[in-house]
């Protein structure tokens, strides 16, 4: 008796358990459509500024970008030379040394040369001061 009892029972626990599976699952899915639909927005503006403030970095020399950021961080008295240096596939670049950097002034400077001017860091070179360890002379190459 028990055994017909748990062969009857049996199939109607397991329906039971793959339908709740799957409502979980489409209540899931429609979660993360509702998220995607709320969150593309923002993401189509995100990237029409990234856009419009790279074009509006492109109209001005990346030599022209790096003297001015620099000077807008007060950084320009550190700027020991600056030049045009063609990069990797003949794009325009800069090269740059510059002197008694401290590593927050250097992460504030990629920051700023990646959202200001649109510039990357292709190549870099760090050496620790000897008068002071916990400041550097860098050179970097910067191209767009």
């Amino acid at each position: 008796m028990f055994i017909i009892l748990m062969a009857a029972l049996f199939p109607m626990v397991t329906w039971s358990w793959i339908n709740s599976s799957i409502s979980r699952t489409i209540e899931e899915a429609v979660q993360i459509i509702d998220r995607y639909e709320r969150a593309l927005p923002l993401a189509v503006e995100v990237m029409a500024a990234e856009s419009s403030r790279n074009e509006e970095a492109q109209g001005v020399s990346s030599l022209a970008a790096v003297q001015q950021i620099t000077r807008q961080m007060g950084l320009e008295d550190r700027l020991t030379s600056i030049r045009p240096s063609r990069a990797l596939q003949g794009r325009d670049g800069v090269q740059i040394y510059m002197e008694n950097i401290n590593l927050l002034e250097l992460l504030q400077l990629f920051e700023s040369f990646k959202e200001q001017a649109g510039l990357q860091v292709v190549s870099g070179n760090l050496n620790k001061r000897l008068d002071n360890p916990k400041r550097m002379d860098l050179s970097l190459v910067l191209t767009r």
